[in-house]
């Protein structure tokens, strides 16, 4: 409520006003693990590199499959053979097209794991088309990469 009251010089006015109680909240103290923090200061560090695509959990949040999220990043093509026949194709960068590595929740996965992720469950999802883009803690070293990465981090990653 607002109100003006006008007072001249010389005059006076009685005012009442009642004032209500207002509530105040304990402070709201946020804390994640030491491997979330981590987890998240990567997928930040990789975004700010530029060298591969994302999409965080808001984007996420509208896909019923987690194939039509691969789908939406250009050049990833999701094929289904057969009941547990799964294929994730990239290009190779030589006319060509090849299988990406698959990590989830930074571990090493069979791309079939991919079919098996409820895209709600998911935090973020990276994307590396070319080998050469995909952050050195994700590359194999026992052969040199020309194919990408698919990396995947689930909300239990960042719950332990």
């Amino acid at each position: 409520l607002v109100a003006t009251i006008d007072v001249r010089p010389g005059d006076s006015a009685s005012v009442e006003f009642a004032i209500r109680r207002v509530t105040t909240l304990d402070v709201v103290q946020v804390t994640a693990s030491t491997r979330a923090r981590k987890i998240a200061e990567g997928i930040e560090e990789r975004r700010r590199r530029g060298l591969g695509m994302q999409m965080d959990m808001a984007q996420l949040q509208g896909y019923a499959a987690f194939r039509s999220v691969l789908n939406d990043f250009p050049g990833v093509g999701g094929l289904q053979r057969g009941a547990g026949d799964y294929q994730v194709l990239v290009s190779d960068g030589r006319g060509g097209q090849c299988t990406p590595e698959v990590w989830i929740d930074g571990a090493r996965q069979a791309v079939a794991s991919l079919t098996m992720i409820n895209p709600r469950n998911v935090t973020a999802v990276e994307y590396y088309a070319r080998g050469n883009m995909v952050p050195i803690e994700f590359r194999r070293t026992e052969q040199y990469m020309t194919c990408g990465a698919i990396l995947v981090w689930t909300n239990w990653a960042f719950s332990r």
